[in-house]
């Protein structure tokens, strides 16, 4: 049986071992959303992990959601990036990038021009957001209007192109944690009644449209994503979210199929973190699963559940 210390293959991608250092908001950029020289040296400290998944990335202007927190976006942010996979890959180590478009977790304090932030429907989260002037409640949103839907999808592939010009390895989808993508799945913030809001279906568009993007800026071996049903982070409710995750399961098929090759990261507690490698002929894609629905097992057939899961929550 494979151990923590074995290497895993995803992807085209080989990983000395199968520790993996999960994001972690740092809050260090500056106000242009460029990370400072010191981040290189934070994430070159930590190479030694199989994989290294970045702090949480802005794919635009509006997806920033935090204060000082990165963007992929401008020359200046892809250039503060490029010291930092350069270090890591100087010392062998490996690494992803996450990126994320907060929706309605955002201030007006933190977009340009003080704008409103949007989300799928106009339904304000119940909570606070830290600024430099102290706590403040979150903005009731605007509803994001398709333009802008086909927009923000845009923005995720260009984000994902980016981070490859940078010189990452790959790049993870943050679609969970109540931000943009996961507002479109749940029962409370997406009341639409377009082709984004209603049934299931409806209300997976928006993620598999910015997967599609993704995979075709960078190919699927080097695309991931976080995928975390039933998490009530950020004022988030899910009512159907087992449905959801067989949708989710199924639609995924169409990117990637399971392949007899599944490799297996040890198990210690059940209410870790599941992390499986999807393969079929030249194509593999990373899902990482997050929250109290840990036997999530894509591309399962009736009455199998393949879960992988790592020996620490923070080794995910």
């Amino acid at each position: 049986m494979p151990t923590l210390f074995d290497p895993l293959r995803i992807g085209n991608i080989e990983l000395d071992n199968r520790i993996i250092m999960a994001p972690m908001t740092r809050s260090r950029a500056d106000d242009e959303g460029v990370q400072p020289e010191y981040a290189a040296t934070y994430y070159a400290q930590r190479a030694s992990a199989g994989l290294i998944i970045t702090e949480a990335t802005n794919v635009s202007p509006m997806a920033k959601g935090y204060i000082r927190t990165p963007g992929i976006c401008t020359d200046a942010q892809i250039e503060s990036w490029r010291s930092v996979t350069k270090s890591v890959h100087a010392r062998g180590g490996k690494i992803f990038m996450q990126i994320f478009h907060t929706g309605r977790i955002a201030l007006p304090d933190f977009l340009p021009g003080n704008a409103q932030p949007v989300a799928p429907s106009a339904v304000r989260a119940n909570g606070q957001n830290y600024t430099d002037e102290g706590m403040k409640e979150f903005v009731t949103p605007r509803e994001i209007t398709r333009e802008e839907i086909a927009q923000t999808v845009a923005d995720f592939a260009t984000a994902t192109a980016n981070a490859i010009t940078a010189g990452f390895d790959g790049v993870e989808l943050h679609s969970a944690s109540g931000y943009l993508v996961q507002q479109f799945l749940t029962t409370n913030v997406n009341l639409r009644t377009d082709e984004y809001g209603g049934s299931i279906e409806n209300r997976t568009r928006f993620l598999f449209a910015v997967l599609d993007a993704m995979v075709q800026a960078i190919g699927s071996q080097r695309v991931g994503v976080k995928f975390s049903p039933q998490i009530a982070f950020n004022d988030i409710e899910e009512r159907d979210a087992d449905a959801v995750e067989l949708a989710f399961d199924m639609e995924a098929q169409r990117f990637f199929i399971e392949a007899d090759h599944r490799r297996e990261v040890p198990a210690a507690q059940d209410d870790m973190v599941d992390f499986r490698v999807l393969q079929h002929e030249q194509h593999a894609f990373a899902v990482r699963a997050v929250g109290e629905h840990n036997d999530l097992a894509v591309g399962r057939d009736a009455g199998r559940k393949d879960s992988f899961h790592a020996e620490s929550a923070a080794a995910l």
